[in-house]
Formats: C-alpha cells, sequence, structure tokens
C-alpha cells in the first residue's frame, strides 16, 4: 500500500450558540416583565392613595392601558389554564363517551389545572372584573384593583427570574472528538490532498508529520511503523500520569495518545481503528448516554419539588377557603364583603415567594463557592454536592502534580487536609489511579487512604486489552455494592470522564495548563463542578464549599417553613378574623403584604449571605505544595 504524507489541522473553537442568545434574552424579559408590573402597580396605588378624582375619560384611559399591561404581562399564565382547562375537558368527555376518536384526542400527558398560575389567573380575574364594576357602577362601593393585578404578575415575573437566570446553560453536545485533528492534509504522488479524519480507512498507512516544538492528539488508534526521529508519548488522556515514553516500531498508540517532539518529524502509522470506533468516540458515548439518563432522573432540584409540593396541596386549600368565605359572608347578607373578602384572599395567600425561595439558595451557594474557586455548573449540583457519602480522588494532577514516577512527590495545597476533613465527617474516601500498585499504595499511605480503598492502574474504561481495570468499573462496582450512598469523582483529566459521568457528582480539576485548557469547555459541560487551581488555591476550599451548600439548603428549609406559616397564618386571619370583624383587607394592601414577605426572605438572605462561615476551613493561606520525600 502507497505511503502517504500528512499533517493535522486542529478543531476550531466553537462559537457561541443562537440557542445560548436566545436564552439569555428570555431572562432579561422576565426581569423587565416583573419590574414594569411592580413599578405601574406602585403607582397606580400611589395615585389612589393620594386621592386624587380623575376625569372620566382620564379613568377609561387608565383602564384600558392597564388592562392592556395585565393581559400583556399574564399572557403565559392565562394560556396555561386555558390548555389545562381543554385538557380536562378533553379527557372528561372521552371517559364519558368513549369511542375511536375520542381515545385518539385524548391527551397522554395532561397539565395539572391546581398550579400557581391558577391563583394568578383566578386573583387577577377577580380584581379586573371587580374594577370594571367599580368604573361602570360605582354605586356597588367597590375599589379600584388594578394596582393589585399589576402587582401579583410582577412579583410572577421577578419569580421566573430568579429561577431561570442561572439556568442558562450550553446545550451543544459533547465532543472530545473534537480536542483531535478534524482533517489531514495527504501527500500523493507530491500532491496534497485534504481528507477529513472520519475518511481514514482500517489498516490504511499514513505519514504523519509533527513540527517541532508541538503536541499532537492523535484522532485515531494506529501501529507505529516508522518514525525519522525520537517521538515521545504522553497518556495523560489514558492513563491520567504525564511520564512521556519514547515510542518504538509496532508500538499500539491509543487514540487521544498526546504526541511531541523537539525536531520535525515524519511518523508512520498503520490505522488499526477508525474515529468512529475510537477511544475518543467511546467516551463521547458513554457522556452521552450517561448524561441523558441523569438529565432525565433530575430535572428539577429537591427544593423545587418539596415547594411545588406545598404549593400543590395549598392551591386547592386556598380555592375552597375563598369561595367558603364568601358563601358564608353572602349568607349574612354582606355580599360585597364577600367579593372583598375572596378576592382579598385569592390576593394575599399566593405562593409565588414559595417560588422564589429554592432559586434564592441556588444563587447563593453558587456565589459563595464561586469565592472559593469553585463553579457550580449546574443548580442539582448545589443539593448533590451537600449529599455525598463515597468520594473517589483520582492521584496525578488532582492530589500530586504529574511527576509520580519521581522519588518526590509534589503533594498539591490542600490535599492532606480534605481527605482528613472528609474522613472526620465519616466520608468514605477512594483512590484511583492510571498509576502501578506501588506508587498507589504509597501515596495511599501518605494520605491515610484505607488499603481496601485503593484502585491502582485503571484506565478509563475497559479495551481489548483489559475489560476490568478501568475507573469507570470502579465507580460502577461501588454504587452497586453501596446502592443507598452517593458516589462522587473527582479529576483532572480526559480518562476521568467516563467514571465523572457514571458518578453521582462530579468535579474537575482545572490545573490551569494547556492540557487543561484544551479540555475546559467540554469538561465544564461534563462535571457537575469545576474548581480552578492556582498560585492562591487549596484543595480544602471545596470543604468549606460543601459547608456553604450544606448551610444553604438548610436555610432554604427555613425559608420554606416560614412562607408557609406565613400563609396560614394570613388564610386564618382573612377567613376568620376580619370577616367575623366586619373588615374587608384591600386586595392592593394584600400584594403589599406578599411585598413585605419577599421583603423579608430577601433581607434574610441578604443577612445569611454575608454572614461569615464558621467553619475553620473559611480561612486559607497560601502555601507551597508539599514535598514528601519517596
Amino acid at each position: 500500500m502507497a505511503k502517504q504524507s500528512c499533517c493535522c489541522r486542529q478543531a476550531t473553537t466553537p462559537t457561541a450558540t443562537p440557542s445560548k442568545t436566545k436564552a439569555t434574552s428570555k431572562i432579561n424579559k422576565h426581569l423587565c416583565q416583573g419590574l414594569i408590573g411592580l413599578g405601574a402597580g406602585l403607582a397606580i396605588l400611589a395615585l389612589c392613595l393620594s386621592g386624587i378624582t380623575l376625569p372620566a375619560l382620564a379613568m377609561y384611559c387608565l383602564a384600558a392601558v392597564s388592562t392592556a399591561i395585565i393581559i400583556a404581562l399574564g399572557k403565559d399564565s392565562y394560556l396555561q389554564v386555558y390548555y389545562s382547562i381543554i385538557d380536562l375537558v378533553t379527557q372528561s368527555y372521552a371517559k364519558l363517551f368513549p369511542s375511536a376518536e375520542t381515545t385518539n384526542a385524548v391527551v397522554t400527558t395532561r397539565r395539572p389545572i391546581l398550579t400557581a398560575d391558577s391563583l394568578f389567573v383566578l386573583s387577577t380575574s377577580a380584581a379586573l372584573i371587580a374594577t370594571t364594576l367599580a368604573i361602570f357602577l360605582p354605586a356597588l362601593g367597590l375599589p379600584m384593583m388594578y394596582d393589585a393585578a399589576l402587582m401579583i404578575f410582577g412579583c410572577r415575573h421577578l419569580g421566573q427570574w430568579f429561577k431561570t437566570r442561572l439556568l442558562e446553560q450550553v446545550k451543544d453536545p459533547v465532543k472530545f472528538q473534537d480536542l483531535a485533528p478534524t482533517s489531514m492534509i495527504i501527500i500523493n504522488q507530491n500532491q496534497e490532498t485534504t481528507v477529513n479524519v472520519h475518511d481514514l480507512q482500517q489498516n490504511q498507512i499514513i505519514t504523519i508529520k509533527i513540527p517541532q516544538n508541538t503536541q499532537l492528539i492523535l484522532p485515531i488508534a494506529a501501529t507505529v511503523i516508522q518514525s525519522t526521529g525520537n517521538i515521545y508519548a504522553n497518556l495523560t488522556n489514558i492513563a491520567g500520569h504525564n511520564n512521556p515514553q519514547l515510542i518504538a516500531p509496532q508500538q499500539q498508540l491509543s487514540a487521544a495518545t498526546i504526541l511531541s517532539t523537539d525536531s520535525d518529524i515524519e511518523l508512520t502509522v498503520k490505522v488499526t481503528e477508525q474515529v468512529t470506533n475510537s477511544y475518543l468516540a467511546k467516551i463521547d458515548n458513554t457522556v452521552t448516554t450517561t448524561m441523558l439518563k441523569s438529565q432525565a432522573h433530575h430535572s428539577v432540584t429537591a427544593l423545587d419539588r418539596q415547594a411545588n409540593t406545598i404549593i400543590a396541596y395549598l392551591l386547592p386549600i386556598v380555592l375552597v377557603s375563598a369561595l367558603v368565605t364568601a358563601l358564608m359572608l353572602c349568607g349574612f347578607g354582606w355580599p360585597i364583603l364577600a367579593l372583598k373578602a375572596a378576592i382579598a384572599i385569592l390576593t394575599t395567600v399566593c405562593p409565588c415567594t414559595l417560588g422564589l425561595i429554592p432559586g434564592l439558595a441556588i444563587d447563593i451557594a453558587h456565589a459563595k463557592a464561586k469565592k472559593l474557586g469553585l463553579t457550580l455548573n449546574n443548580d442539582q449540583a448545589v443539593e448533590k454536592f451537600a449529599t455525598m457519602d463515597i468520594i473517589v480522588f483520582d492521584l496525578n494532577g488532582t492530589l500530586i502534580e504529574k511527576n509520580s514516577n519521581t522519588t518526590n512527590i509534589d503533594i498539591y495545597p490542600g490535599a492532606q487536609e480534605i481527605i482528613s476533613s472528609l474522613t472526620k465527617r465519616n466520608k468514605e474516601v477512594h483512590l484511583c489511579t492510571g498509576s502501578d500498585q506501588n506508587t498507589a499504595d504509597h501515596y495511599a499511605q501518605q494520605f491515610k487512604i484505607a488499603q481496601n480503598n485503593i484502585g491502582y492502574q485503571q484506565l478509563a474504561m475497559a479495551n481489548d486489552q483489559d475489560k476490568q481495570n478501568n475507573k469507570l468499573n470502579y465507580i460502577d462496582f461501588l454504587k452497586r455494592t453501596n446502592p443507598n450512598k452517593k458516589v462522587a469523582m473527582i479529576g483532572d483529566s480526559l480518562n476521568d470522564i467516563p467514571a465523572m459521568t457514571k458518578a453521582d457528582f462530579s468535579i474537575f480539576i482545572n490545573n490551569n495548563d494547556d492540557h487543561a485548557k484544551s479540555i475546559a469547555t467540554s469538561m465544564n459541560k461534563v462535571a457537575d463542578a469545576t474548581f480552578m487551581r492556582n498560585t492562591s488555591s487549596s484543595l480544602a476550599h471545596i470543604i468549606t464549599a460543601l459547608d456553604d451548600c450544606e448551610s444553604c439548603i438548610k436555610h432554604a428549609q427555613f425559608n420554606i417553613n416560614c412562607s408557609l406559616g406565613y400563609n396560614i397564618i394570613v388564610l386564618i386571619a382573612l377567613c376568620i378574623v376580619f370577616p367575623c370583624l366586619g373588615i374587608a383587607v384591600p386586595p392592593a394592601l394584600g400584594a403589599f403584604f406578599m411585598l413585605i414577605q419577599a421583603a423579608l426572605l430577601a433581607g434574610n438572605t441578604w443577612y445569611f449571605t454575608n454572614r461569615q462561615n464558621s467553619s475553620s476551613l473559611n480561612q486559607h493561606q497560601t502555601i507551597p505544595p508539599t514535598v514528601i520525600s519517596a
């Protein structure tokens, strides 16, 4: 077979996607709508309290403008309730009159009809109807309620903004194959032809030109035939350790092997695996499959589910309470008071603050972790981070520098402290490394990790030579043998990716070197968190971030209980106390109470955010790496 010469072109850095820009625009839209609703509502409230009497024409204009703003702000809520009612009617009709046509028309997953939007729609609709009657039938004595409707939807959109502004994530698929060159220039009979690496066939012989002082990530698996000089293979992406080895004829090179040389060299190889079957492709398939399963089971946080459960019970209670109160007051001959009381209940007892609490807690955890160098890449990471039971560490590049075969061991700052602290917290600590047994045992002894918790010579995933000893199987074994415990994986390199996606929680250690920069974008999509290592950072900061996440969860639980207690007390007051006294709470005042509740929540959150963590690990000084003689 004719020998062909080629040089490689690296993949270009992906640009921002239109979907990301669209998501950002949607988040900003919620903020603008929230401010418009609150601002307009407060302006009308101030006008009502001022006692100024407007001419009829001005009142009609104010009514038209206010109604238009309310409908615009509440369009999504009104449509959601409308579609829920349509679904309910469709399914009810299909059950009463079953037939082939109605069965096919039934919606398989019906939208819930009792949601927070239901209260928003009922309370604002009641306010609009009452205000319309107040304008055209002033003899009824009903108050103007545009301010209440505007502030309700303003709070709703602010809640949406808090909830979604941290959810903006890059949706592009993770492709570690993109780290390798995507095309090659084939030289055949003195003519250059650019070909895609996917077109390279098994058993094809090619010659790769490696320029001086450059590194090449091999996109395909190959067998070395010959070279015109010394070429070194770095297995960081495969085994994790940075120990370049001089390649020799007949040596097998896996895809993702980093090739380097000190001079211009030509390397002739025989392709043994195409790009679609390569090591990088297998990692991509593993990551994609695992991430899809994870997203299907963890679409919302546990705090969100708890708040939604409370809202699901609170909504029917509020609706029934408003109806019963109105009927009782009508029975006593107070129809106007009955209408005012019902609207006040629907306006004041509002679950919007409950919807804010989970987002605020997650927001605080993100901010506190960020200050410590730890970026939590998704909202679920906050809760998962706080509930880990088994922590698995990679060795080279994570706990120690990538020089494991030297006589001096450089341990990263905070490495011993984080393991000691996790052990004191009754966390089970494991070491899983691609290094040999002697190296793994030696480091485990330095870190005081139990002998039974050591995995050595662990590749990223199973290959033809070794089906058992790999990090993916190691994590899978821990999860199968400890079904009631959560497993975390902490690593720094491409060979840790399969294990990180298999684990319940993962942290990518970004060493801020050339290798880390080349994989950082893809790693950030896979890992739940990223720790940025620099001269002032310490792995012990991760423990402080863990404390902060646990505190944020407890703080959110406290706020949820307070919000629930507030709504129960207000509901009792509006349904029993005030009606018995013959007092009707103005809906605008109810919306004001809702704002007070949100303000108290914000104040409590501000205090918690600025409170110093009592953990002794919160204050870390810059310390050099610990050097231990082997």
